[in-house]
């Protein structure tokens, strides 16, 4: 019977001591999944799946994000170039200016040379003269929607004028240094349908083919800049054309 008993307490304690390392390991739950009895835990295709579909949602973000920035970028660099083409022309209708203030401050609607020349003042009234070098002088002070009104009152005043093709390559100069190609097109297609002998002639020309480009009528565009050089080539409008046409070409 001691040996019995003795045995038994050995037993007992060894259990004891083998218990706490069986309570160190987690219980798994052998239950399938699917199956009744508890809620099933979630499948490792499932998970893998909503990542990459995450992984693909950002992809496609930053995509996203790189052609947003290129159209931003492309924005900006076509804005930086019409400022620019803006500050030319008027750049370019100051130096005109100075160059005509410098010959006289008038030109003829004389013979068509490509040459500005003064104005016989016997060949118009003081009136019209004093008119058109008024409506002149505010296009000198920058003044120019005053000038366009001034310039569209002349050539009505004055249809057949000495003045009235200059009057009209003046309204398409200023137009085009305020970007409002349209009208300036309809200007500078005035002095050509109207005063064929006019001096300004070349200029004019030469002016509505870079209108017609910036409008996107390229082939209208190198009609006018060719027919500047092979009807003008000694006009300093056929330099400027024949310089233009290799960006039109």
């Amino acid at each position: 019977m001691k040996h019995i008993v003795a045995g038994i307490s050995l037993a007992t304690a060894s259990l004891v001591m083998v218990l706490p390392s069986y309570a160190e390991v987690p219980v798994v739950d052998s239950t399938p999944y699917g199956r009744s009895g508890g809620q099933a835990a979630p499948a490792r295709g499932y998970q893998g799946g909503s990542g990459a579909a995450l992984f693909v949602q950002l992809e496609e973000l930053q995509q996203e994000v790189l052609s947003l920035r290129g159209l931003v970028e492309q924005q900006a660099y076509l804005i930086k170039r019409m400022q620019q083409e803006q500050k030319d022309r008027y750049i370019d209708l100051d130096r005109r200016i100075s160059d005509l203030a410098a010959s006289g401050g008038s030109v003829s609607g004389s013979k068509n040379t490509g040459v500005q020349q003064p104005v016989d003042a016997s060949a118009t009234s003081d009136k019209e003269k004093d008119e058109y070098n008024s409506a002149f002088q505010l296009i000198r002070q920058k003044r120019f929607d005053d000038a366009l009104t001034a310039l569209k009152a002349f050539v009505q005043t004055y249809p057949s004028g000495a003045y009235t093709d200059n009057a009209y390559y003046w309204q398409g100069e200023v137009y085009l240094a305020q970007n409002q190609l349209e009208p300036a097109k309809d200007a500078f297609t005035q002095v050509i349908n109207k005063f064929p002998q006019s001096s300004k002639l070349p200029g004019a020309i030469y002016k509505l083919g870079r209108v017609y480009f910036q409008l996107g009528d390229k082939k209208q565009a190198k009609h006018y800049l060719e027919k500047v050089t092979k009807e003008f080539p000694d006009a300093a409008a056929a330099n400027l054309a024949a310089a233009f046409l290799k960006q039109v070409n």
